[in-house]
C-alpha cells in the first residue's frame, strides 16, 4: 500500500515552509521514525520523521521550494507492519492521505532565512527604529580583514554601551543585558537565502581563527561545528557592501536592539592641513530600538566605533 504524506498544521498562523534539505533519495528504504526532510519555517528549522516503514517511492518538492500546509511532501510504500505514530482506533479506517502530525516536530534550531524571515522582519518594524549613518575611517587596512576589524572594534564598543548588547523586553520596558558578545554575522547562501550565525565574544579571536570560524559557517551552515542553536545574537551586523550597498536601513530582528550595515569601501575627501586629502572609508547605517535606545546613545556609539582600535 503505497501512502503520500503531506505538510500538516504548523501552528502558530503559520501556513508555508521551506524545504532546505531531503534526508532521503527516492527508492531509499527507511523505517518508522527515520529523518526525511528539515525545512524552515520563519520561527525555526525542523525535521520531519517518517511515520511508517517501507520504501520512498516520490519526493514532491525541491531544494528551496516552499511547502504550504496540505501539500505532498513524500509518498511511501508501505511494509506490512502498522505504524505506531500512526496507529488507528479500532474500527476507524486509516486515510491514504497522510499528514504528519505537529508532536512528531523535533530539534527546533533558531536560524533566519529568506523568505521564511519575513515574519521576524514584519516583528521588526512593528519595534520604533531609527538610523544613523557615517564613515568609518579604514586607511590602511587590508579588504580581506575588513569584516574582522570592524567585529572587533564594534565588540570592544559594546563593551562600553552594554545597553546596545542586550534585549528589550517591552513588558517590563527594560533590557536585559548579556554578559558575552553574541555577534550575528548576517551571510547569504546557496538557495537558502540568509543565514544569521552567531560568533561569541569576536574580539577575543584571532584573525586566523575568526576566519574559520566564519568560512565553516557559510559552507556547512548548521551543521556546522561552531553553530549553536541556543545563541540569540545581541548585536548584528550586515555586509552590504558584498553585494556593492553603500547605504541602508538594516531592520531589528527582536528581541536585540541594535544591527549596523557596512557597505563597500569609497574614497572621501577629508579637510586637513587646510587641504582636502583622499581617505578610505566604509560607509556605515546603524539601526536601533529608539524605544529603550536614544539616539545621543546611539551617535555616542558610532563616535567610539570610529575611533576604536
Amino acid at each position: 500500500m503505497e501512502k503520500t504524506i503531506r505538510l500538516s498544521d504548523l501552528g502558530e498562523g503559520l501556513n508555508e515552509a521551506q524545504l532546505i534539505e531531503w534526508h532521503v533519495n527516492k527508492n531509499d528504504v527507511v523505517a518508522e521514525g527515520d529523518l526525511v526532510a528539515s525545512i524552515e519555517t520563519a520561527k525555526s528549522i525542523v525535521e520531519f520523521p517518517s511515520p511508517f516503514s517501507g520504501k520512498v517511492t516520490q519526493l514532491f518538492s525541491s531544494i528551496g521550494e516552499l511547502i504550504t500546509v496540505g501539500a505532498p511532501l513524500f509518498n511511501i510504500q508501505l511494509n506490512n507492519t502498522v505504524s505506531t505514530l500512526e496507529q488507528p482506533l479500532v474500527g476507524k479506517e486509516i486515510n491514504e492521505s497522510i499528514e504528519i502530525p505537529a508532536e512528531t516536530l523535533i530539534n527546533e534550531i533558531n536560524s533566519t532565512s529568506i523568505p521564511t524571515m519575513a515574519l521576524n522582519m514584519s516583528e521588526g518594524k512593528n519595534t520604533v527604529p531609527a538610523t544613523i549613518f557615517d564613515f568609518l575611517p579604514v586607511d590602511n587596512l587590508p579588504s580581506q580583514r575588513i569584516l574582522f576589524e570592524i567585529c572587533h572594534r564594534v565588540a570592544k564598543s559594546l563593551l562600553k554601551f552594554p545597553k546596545l548588547n542586550g534585549f528589550y523586553i517591552p513588558k517590563t520596558n527594560e533590557i536585559k543585558k548579556n554578559n558575552s558578545i553574541n555577534m550575528g554575522i548576517a551571510m547569504d547562501t546557496d538557495h537558502l537565502g540568509l543565514f544569521v550565525p552567531v560568533i561569541t565574544n569576536p574580539h577575543l579571536l584571532s584573525y586566523d581563527d575568526f576566519r574559520n570560524i566564519l568560512d565553516d559557517l557559510k559552507t556547512n551552515r548548521v551543521k556546522s561545528k561552531f553553530f549553536n542553536a541556543d545563541l540569540t545574537p545581541t548585536f548584528t551586523l550586515s555586509n552590504i557592501g558584498s553585494i556593492g550597498g553603500l547605504w541602508g536601513t538594516p531592520v531589528l530582528i527582536p528581541p536585540s536592539v541594535g544591527i549596523l550595515a557596512i557597505g563597500r569601501q569609497t574614497i572621501q575627501p577629508v579637510w586637513r592641513n587646510n587641504a582636502f586629502e583622499p581617505q578610505t572609508a566604509i560607509p556605515i547605517s546603524f539601526t536601533f530600538d529608539h524605544r529603550c535606545i536614544s539616539g545621543k546613545t546611539g551617535c555616542q556609539f558610532l563616535n567610539n566605533l570610529k575611533n576604536e582600535s
